[in-house]
């Protein structure tokens, strides 16, 4: 008797490792929007800034949100490109909301050791 090993095709392992890169990436990104909020850091909100827009040029998540165009049978992870569409979505407006709480925050000290 004979093993028979069933494998998905290279297209398929190729989602799967972009899906478990881009998780990498937000989950590293997410890691330094926290470090910046409670640490008001400005160098850790600009690395999870250029973090999250190389992994949106890479993602595009902005075609997810369209109908697929074809019977390719990748189209089954639509499901899971769509969840990281909208995570990637939330963690740019947080490291857009943390930039803005860091540089108000540096602006106020700077103004606040020129008046004195």
């Amino acid at each position: 008797m004979t093993a028979i090993l069933a494998t998905g095709g290279l297209d398929e392992a190729a989602v799967a490792i972009g899906l478990i890169l881009d998780f990498c990436a937000f989950t590293v990104a997410a890691g330094l929007i926290a470090l910046s909020w409670w640490k008001r850091s400005l160098v850790a909100v600009v690395i999870a800034a250029v973090i999250m827009f190389a992994a949106g040029l890479l993602l595009q998540p902005w075609k997810l949100f369209f109908p697929p165009p074809g019977d390719d049978p990748l189209w089954v992870y639509i499901g899971d490109f769509r969840l990281m569409s909208v995570v990637w979505l939330l963690l740019i407006s947080m490291v857009a909301a943390c930039l803005a709480r860091v540089v108000r925050a540096r602006r106020l000290k700077t103004d606040a050791s020129n008046a004195a």
